[in-house]
């Protein structure tokens, strides 16, 4: 397994050499690690070298989500906009699910609730329709927590026992906490009764 060092030599040679499919397959190698440790501009920088080469839905999402972290949340959506539009252009609807999911995430880091509401809505049966259970379980997550802000009880336990039940059935490192936060908004909801 190459190391970081030399990865990021192959990158900038497949750059140099115009040659995308190694820029592209390197690129997220290199900027997957990255955004799980905050090296964001980083990210930005193997994103938009790779993208001199031309289109490609997953550089630009791995852009948009180091944009939106750096707070560039207009240049992240148009990012996943993009993103969106190159997902149906090869029918990858696995990509064009977490792409919605993440366009919401943006919207939520805005306060536009509605916006992101929307957006995971339009995630959630195409994650379903793919079996990501995974990635159900985080949108419907989302779903809970825009509903909790929003004072919607109801919803916001019925989505949170989705997600617990979806944690369990995929052994989610997050089952736990997630089991935590439903035990949390149940509490919310006895209270708000009163």
């Amino acid at each position: 397994m190459p190391t970081e060092e030399q990865l990021q030599e192959i990158h900038r040679l497949a750059v140099l050499g115009a040659v995308a499919a190694i820029a592209q397959e390197v690129g997220p190698r290199l900027t997957g690690p990255w955004l799980a440790t905050s090296r964001f501009r980083e990210v930005r920088e193997v994103s938009r070298q790779t993208l001199t080469l031309g289109p490609h839905a997953g550089t630009m999402v791995q852009l948009a989500r180091a944009k939106r972290m750096l707070g560039e949340a207009k240049d992240a959506l148009g990012h996943y906009r993009t993103a969106l539009h190159l997902y149906t252009e090869v029918g990858d609807r696995a990509g064009h699910a977490t792409t919605l999911n993440n366009i919401g995430l943006v919207y939520n880091g805005l306060g536009e609730w509605q916006q992101a509401l929307h957006y995971y809505q339009q995630a959630l049966p195409l994650r379903e329709e793919v079996g990501d259970r995974v990635g159900e379980s985080v949108t419907r997550y989302n779903l809970a927590m825009i509903y909790r802000g929003q004072g919607q009880f109801a919803e916001a336990v019925a989505a949170l026992r989705q997600v617990v039940a979806l944690d369990q059935q995929v052994q989610h490192p997050d089952l736990e906490s997630d089991q935590a936060m439903l035990r949390q908004v149940e509490q919310e909801w006895r209270e708000s009764l009163k």
